[in-house]
């Protein structure tokens, strides 16, 4: 009898259980889907890319959005920026009031949000982030500057004329730089509204993106390969030759990353207020 009740009470667990996530996913997909329907590029995808900007990653949840914004608006007071822009043209709204409004729906992951206000059936959908744009749109790649964030996981202001200092210092030391073909083609059409890439073949640098720590040194932020065409070597006497297709990036980086690991740590020696570091980097070796 009491086999029976166990049994019965775990399926009903199991049921339930099933139940929630397939409502989970299924919101999910409802607010993504609501978003791409609704579409309209406006002060909603402003602030969101401002957090991509300065964190280097998708927001995960509008709370965390709302408190960078809060933060921002803070630290720029004195100028005109794009919370007072967000503000004036959201109705008064703060993006921090916006955000908390129960009928503003947000999912995010690695690569993308997305935004559905259903009261006003209002749409915002972001793609990519520094990871993805570094070696698909060297255009878009360049807007990324680095990134200070503090032991919180809040964003500071550093000096960053230093730190380019420091890291084109540090590249330069080494013989090689490799280069990638770039093609506007290449680019995934759900991306392509947000690239800034012109049609035709560009031949580029192949980017890095990579984070300094204190803990860590410099390692790699994404371990996901966004690129898989044909790269090259430059040398600086002007020599290209080709590179194996099969050829270990990550095992190529290493040298320059150890340096980079080497230096980082004398810049920031001393400085407590600086826990962490996004940039990006062109591969030499």
């Amino acid at each position: 009898m009491k086999d029976n009740f166990h049994k019965k009470h775990i399926s009903v667990v199991i049921v339930c259980l099933l139940f929630l996530t397939f409502s989970c996913v299924s919101s999910e997909e409802s607010i993504r889907n609501k978003a791409i329907e609704h579409e309209f590029e406006g002060p909603v995808n402003n602030a969101i890319c401002s957090f991509i900007e300065a964190c280097y990653r998708m927001p995960g949840n509008l709370a965390e959005l709302s408190a960078y914004c809060m933060q921002y608006d803070k630290e720029h007071s004195e100028e005109l920026n794009f919370v007072d822009q967000f503000t004036a043209q959201m109705h008064g709204n703060t993006p921090w009031d916006y955000f908390s409004k129960p009928y503003v729906s947000f999912v995010s992951y690695e690569d993308s949000c997305f935004l559905y206000d259903r009261k006003h059936k209002y749409g915002c959908s972001v793609y990519g982030t520094p990871c993805f744009w570094a070696n698909h749109d060297w255009r878009k790649a360049r807007t990324y500057s680095p990134a200070f964030l503090n032991d919180k996981g809040e964003v500071i202001t550093f000096d960053i004329s230093d730190f380019l200092t420091e890291l084109h210092r540090v590249t330069d030391l080494f013989e090689n730089r490799v280069l990638r073909i770039e093609n506007a083609d290449s680019i995934p059409e759900r991306f392509q509204s947000q690239s800034f890439c012109l049609a035709g073949t560009d031949t580029t640098a192949y980017n890095l993106v990579l984070k300094y720590s204190k803990a860590e040194g410099v390692v790699g932020l994404s371990s996901k390969k966004y690129y898989n065409g044909p790269v090259m070597a430059a040398g600086k006497g002007g020599v290209i030759e080709s590179l194996n297709e099969n050829l270990n990036l990550d095992s190529l980086s290493l040298p320059l990353r150890d340096s980079l690991s080497h230096h980082m740590e004398k810049l920031f020696y001393g400085n407590d207020s600086v826990n962490e570091v996004y940039f990006i980097s062109p591969l030499v070796f």
